[in-house]
Formats: C-alpha cells, structure tokens, sequence
C-alpha cells in the first residue's frame, strides 16, 4: 500500500501517488528464465509453477537396440529416436507427469535388437488405470517423441529405422523390416520366414520370432519399443513395426534359410497435442529426456484506491449526510467506511468519484477510507476524514417558583356553630342568619308596641364567633327604628 505524507496538497497527492504505481510497475521487472531437464528413465513429476501459463518441452526417444556379436562387435546399428520441441499451454498449480523412454537392448548374436522406447509428457500418472473422465493414462498424453527401431540379428540383418522411417530389410533374404508408425496407429510388421509383428498407438511390434532364444529387451517405460525377435537360427525373422505417428520400424533378420536372424523391435510413437505451438522435430542420438523451459509472468501491481477528498467534510452524528468523494482507482470499489463503519449507500461516479451517504457517528473526526476491488483500503490521508458534530444542547426552560398555597380554612367541627353579627339587622334577617349556622333564635325583647317590620337587633346574647353547641340559643333584643 501507497504511504503518502500527510502534508501534500490534493494536487501533489495525486501526482505523487501516479508516480510511485509508475515505480511498482517498472519494480517488477522480467522474470528470470528457468530450465529443468529429466532423464532418470520411467515416470517423474512437474508442477507447473505460479504465474506460468506455458512451458517449452523439448523430449528425445530412446534409441533402438543394436545387434551385436557375441563379442561385442557392432553388426546392425539401431535407429534414432526422435526430439520434439513444442510450447504448450498449461496452469499454476497443474501436476504434469515426465515419462522417459529407454534405449532399446542391444540383440546378441543372431537376435535382434529391441527397439527404443517413446518418452512423453502426460497429464495422468502411467501406474493408474483409469484417469479422470474414463480415460486411460495414454490418452492424456500432450507431447511423445518416438523411439528409433532395433536392428535385425545376424550379420545380414537390416538398422532398424530410425524414428518415422521403415527397418532396412535383411541382405540376400526375402525377410522385410516392419514398417514406420502412422498417423492412426502402428506400422506394420516386416515380413520373412517368421513375420514380425504390428506396432500400436503406444509401442513398437515384436520383431518375429523363431524360437524362445533370448532377444534384446524392449525400452522401459509406458511407451517402451517392442522386443526384438529371437531365433535359433533355422529361420529369418521379420523386423517389428514402429509404434503409430513416428515409432522407427525394427530391421529384419539377416540370413539364408536354414541360418536367419531374429526381426528387430520397432520404436515408440510421438504425438503433439493440437493446443501446441512452436513445434519441431528432428533426429536425435542423444541421451532420452525431457527438458523444458518456461517463464513465469509479472504478475500485476496491485493499486489500492487513492482518496484525497471528502466533501462536505462535515456533518452531524445522526448521519444520512450525502458527501462526495474525490480521488482516483476507484473503479469496482467494495466499500466506504467512515472511521471502521460501513457506508449505508455508496455509488461509483467514474474513476475519480464517488458518492457516499454518511453512516451513524459520534462526535469527533474519523478517518475515510475506501476499500478496492483487490481487496486493499486506501492510505489515510490529511484531506480524507470527516467530522461529526454533536446536536447543540436546548436551553433549559426555566421552571417558576411554586407560589405557596394558603392553608385551608378548617371546617366547622360537627355539631357547632359559629355565631354570626347580627346586630343592626331585622328580626327576620337575624333569624335566618342564626339558622344559617346551626344556631337557634332565643328569648326576644324589645318593644311590643312596634311592628316587626320596624325594629331591628340592637343587641345579641352571644358575641359574633363564638363557637356554640348545635342548636345553642342566642337572645336578640330589639329596638325601634325610625325612618
């Protein structure tokens, strides 16, 4: 990740961090070519590494077998196996499985030689017998250079063909050399006193065969040459056939009849996968193997976004705030968070912009970040925060001073009454006043003469606010009143 100096302008922070991709990019670099070659013969495995999507594989057929006197001595030379170089498209991670053919063994005498082994390159391990989708293992070849024909035994004997060619037939003898292998399969065995025997896809034929006299072996591995004839020396034997695509052909067997020779053993196929590019084939006498070359891949520089801006930076801790972002790399971006908090909406405006809707906060400033497709936040930045403001708090409303509430007045006690002023009013007046509160009128007094209407109290028993008994009397005197 981009660690960018918190004092650079918004324009200066962009151009620097243009500059330090540009740096990451050249850091990378050409990868190193690497090169392995395998020749221990039979089955070796490859894993094909990180950030290679082709190998080059260059693979060389074994030889086939030579006949050779009792002593030693070269008689009939074997034939050549092929080399194919080809490019082929694998993947990280792929198990690719190294089969190298052996040299076929030499005949003695008047056996022939074995012929040389295929060496190829398979998806599929040669020891199993199914391999994934019902195939076996000999379908999932993607490279095979053929093995080179073992020569006919006895001195008239036929070389074994070398890979792609026929067997030499033997000299003065109506005996043939098998045949090369073909497109669709192997070639075909040579004619003689004892034939020799047809190649297959795979391997090479049997050169023919008089007797159960010990022959040359056949080349090791899954795609070995066939096993050159034997003979006891009554009859001349046929040369085996190539196995299909390029196997060499086996020589026959030399000699007249009742004196011939065993057949040599064809060579292996080849075989290229169509995927293939760059594909060559030659003769080779050089040890079997595989080499193979590849180069890994630059893998890309991986940017994180660059946010220089947040706009407006402000905002309050309710959230919901619409803020635009402004920086660069932000195609496919994942996220916005504000301050480790997910944005609730986001949307990427182009490559320079997004629009975020501020999520939840607390009062403070926070880092924003924006997290990219590969997986990477952007870098903390001066101009890449946001600021959450606190609501203001409300001003209190005053709360008023209760105003003292009076004690009440308590009732009259049951069975009382208050006596009321009644002087200076009527007889009657006073009457029902005294009633009013429970009290009861007594002895009156006062002059008789004068009407009830013309008198008032001039004077009462009891004074005004006396608690009295219920029913307790207050005598009332009157006097006459003048208009």
């Amino acid at each position: 990740m981009l660690a960018l100096s918190r004092s650079l302008p918004r324009g200066l922070l962009l151009a620097t961090a243009a500059a330090a991709v540009a740096l990451l990019a050249s850091a990378g670099g050409a990868r190193a070519q690497s090169t392995q070659t395998f020749t221990n013969v039979g089955e070796s495995t490859f894993t094909v590494p990180a950030n290679v999507s082709s190998v080059t594989f260059t693979a060389i057929g074994g030889a086939g077998g030579n006949a050779v006197t009792g002593g030693g001595g070269l008689v009939q030379g074997g034939g050549q196996g092929r080399s194919v170089t080809a490019t082929i498209p694998v993947s990280p991670g792929e198990v690719l499985y190294i089969e190298v053919g052996g040299n076929g063994g030499s005949g003695r005498g008047l056996g022939g030689g074995g012929g040389g082994g295929a060496t190829d390159v398979r998806t599929c391990s040669a020891t199993v017998t199914i391999c994934k989708g019902g195939v076996n293992p000999l379908q999932t070849r993607l490279l095979v250079a053929g093995g080179g024909g073992g020569a006919g035994g006895s001195a008239s004997g036929g070389d074994g063909g070398d890979s792609d060619e026929a067997g030499a037939g033997a000299v003065g003898t109506p005996s043939t050399g098998g045949g090369p292998g073909t497109t669709n399969g192997g070639g075909q065995g040579g004619g003689g006193s004892q034939s020799g025997f047809n190649g297959v896809l795979g391997n090479g034929g049997d050169g023919g065969e008089a007797s159960d006299a010990q022959s040359g072996a056949g080349a090791a591995g899954a795609n070995g040459g066939g096993i050159g004839g034997s003979t006891d020396g009554t009859v001349a034997g046929g040369g085996g056939a190539g196995g299909g695509y390029n196997g060499g052909g086996g020589g026959s067997g030399g000699g007249s009849a009742p004196s011939g020779g065993g057949g040599g053993g064809g060579g292996g196929a080849s075989y290229v996968t169509p995927s293939a590019t760059g594909v060559t084939t030659a003769w080779s006498s050089a040890r079997p193997s595989v080499t193979l070359t590849y180069t890994p891949s630059t893998p890309p520089v991986i940017v994180p976004p660059i946010l220089a801006t947040v706009s407006p930076n402000t905002g309050p801790t309710t959230g919901g705030q619409v803020v635009t972002l402004t920086g660069s790399y932000f195609a496919q971006s994942r996220q916005v968070y504000f301050g480790g908090v997910a944005a609730p909406r986001f949307a990427i405006r182009g490559f320079s912009t997004i629009t975020a809707v501020v999520p939840v906060g607390v009062a403070g400033t926070v880092n924003v970040r924006v997290l990219g497709v590969t997986g990477l936040l952007s870098a903390i930045a001066p101009g890449a925060v946001y600021t959450y403001t606190a609501p203001p708090a409300p001003t209190p409303t005053p709360t008023p001073t209760p105003t003292p509430t009076p004690a009440p007045t308590p009732p009259p006690a049951p069975g009382t009454c208050t006596v009321p002023d009644v002087k200076r009013v009527s007889l009657g007046t006073a009457t029902r006043l005294l009633r009013a509160a429970d009290c009861a009128v007594g002895a009156v007094t006062g002059p008789r003469s004068v009407p009830r209407r013309r008198v008032l109290v001039r004077r009462q028993s009891i004074p005004p606010g006396t608690r009295l008994l219920a029913g307790d009397r207050v005598n009332l005197r009157l006097r006459a009143y003048r208009r």
